[in-house]
């Protein structure tokens, strides 16, 4: 699985027009060691810029002049300078729209989104199959100005016009600031290594730091501006926020909502230097959702990968959930502050996704900081079975309780009383034998601080891995 899937691609319009509001409530902390050995490496040649075919001359021509402006401004908001000059490709709108869907389509994986979509329809957090896909579309819709490839290691802008407006320029100081940490911390390699690892978590953290320390230099070129070129500046970048699952939107809000106050704890601590550190520990959701336990050096617990060998299914998702991608998965059956508050607990996690190209399972196996932490999370987890599924009454089995099946519908009052008349008449009971539900399935055990959770649309496959997987 990609660990990007939901990585925050989204518009920031929100993030921009709450902020630039509040000046004094972005933090310009800067430190002298950070900044003098930047400058020993920074380069101030030019940046090397291909023009596409079919670019305007003059374009081409004022949009370099923007560019060096805009990438001597994105150093002094990161305080760093580039280590070589950023690679840049001019390309008219039609090809940079080709070029940039067939970026977010390799970044948003369709196979992968089709295989999350499934698992939601599972648990009962989406309707229809294709919620999660629609709502990425949406989220990542509105014409771009600019964006930065990793692969290519390079910024590429739509060149329409020679001048960029104020909320374009805001853009591009972001892309800057994406390919400028990348220059230093190799985050977007890195992330890829983590992900093939199956530690993606830790790939969706570190994404998240880099997103949201461009986003914070984004908002620091915004609110710098005079009081009506901000004003442009977010009415131009303000586009509506896709609708989507909550489960969903919860982690595309992630880099918005949590990784920003993680930039400005980090700044606060201890300046930029403080900031760049935070790209070279073991980053997870955990402690961008928390800084102070970043602060305290919190590590994670150890945990067994669970087996995951089931035959006729195939792996498609195997690793690390981490502590933001279960909060997003009990929003269903616990309201905002509960959910937070129980996946709060988080120690260690492991998780997969098997499919055939009907059936789809799914193990969960958790380690909590405490007894009471995995407790809270097991009677989440049966609270989603009983009220968000909606499945029949659980039973005791294998240590700890399954349940087979929806509940039963209650009949109606007219059926009531179509009986009791029957009844009256003499008629036989109903002696029609029911047969035993085939799926869906849920199976949930603790044991001190572990907990195991297997569900799957089948009863048959979910037993088969209830006795296979065992509690951490």
């Amino acid at each position: 699985m990609r660990a990007s899937y939901l990585a925050p691609l989204v518009a920031v319009a929100v993030v921009v027009t709450a902020c630039t509001s509040a000046p004094d409530a972005l933090p310009t902390t800067t430190t002298t060691t950070t900044t003098t050995i930047v400058l020993n490496v920074r380069s101030t040649a030019e940046s090397p810029v291909v023009v596409g075919t079919g670019v305007d001359d003059a374009v081409a021509e004022g949009l370099r002049s923007e560019l060096d402006v805009l990438r001597s401004r994105a150093e002094q908001l990161r305080g760093l300078g580039f280590i070589g000059p950023p690679r840049i490709a001019l390309l008219e709108p039609a090809a940079f729209d080709d070029r940039r869907n067939d970026y977010l389509t390799e970044r948003f994986n369709p196979a992968d989104l089709a295989i999350e979509s499934r698992l939601l329809q599972l648990l009962g957090l989406a309707v229809t199959t294709d919620e999660v896909t629609t709502a990425i579309r949406q989220a990542t819709a509105a014409p771009a100005t600019a964006y930065y490839d990793p692969s290519a290691g390079e910024l590429v802008v739509r060149a329409e016009r020679a001048a960029l407006d104020e909320g374009s320029r805001s853009v591009v100081v972001r892309e800057l600031v994406l390919l400028l940490t990348d220059q230093y911390h190799s985050h977007a390699a890195r992330a890829g290594e983590l992900t093939a690892a199956g530690r993606l978590d830790e790939a969706l953290a570190l994404e998240t730091l880099a997103a949201a320390d461009a986003m914070h230099a984004q908002l620091r070129y915004v609110d710098g501006l005079p009081a009506t070129e901000r004003a442009a500046a977010v009415r131009s970048i303000d586009v509506p926020v896709a609708a989507a699952p909550e489960t969903v939107a919860v982690q595309l809000s992630f880099a918005a909502e949590e990784g920003l106050p993680f930039v400005d704890a980090r700044l606060a601590d201890g300046g930029l230097a403080a900031l760049d550190a935070a790209y070279e520990q073991p980053l997870t959701t955990e402690l961008i959702l928390h800084p102070d336990r970043y602060a305290a050096g919190e590590g994670v617990l150890e945990i067994p990968v669970p087996a995951d060998d089931l035959a006729g299914y195939q792996v498609q998702q195997a690793g690390t959930m981490g502590e933001l991608r279960l909060r997003s998965l009990l929003v269903g059956a616990l309201l905002p502050g509960m959910a937070t508050q129980t996946a709060s607990g988080w120690g260690a996690d492991r998780f997969a996704v098997l499919t055939t190209p009907e059936e789809i399972a799914f193990i969960y196996t958790f380690r909590g900081d405490t007894v009471r932490d995995a407790f809270e999370v097991a009677q989440a987890f049966l609270d989603h079975a009983t009220w968000v599924m909606v499945l029949a009454e659980p039973v005791a089995a294998g240590g700890g309780v399954e349940f087979l099946g929806p509940a039963p519908v209650a009949p109606s009052p007219t059926d009531d009383e179509a009986g009791a008349a029957e009844g009256d008449e003499g008629e036989a009971p109903d002696t029609t034998v029911v047969a035993p539900p085939t799926g869906p399935y849920v199976f949930v055990d603790r044991e001190g601080d572990g907990l195991v959770v297997v569900i799957a649309s089948t009863v048959a496959a979910g037993r088969q891995l209830r006795g296979m997987v065992a509690i951490p």
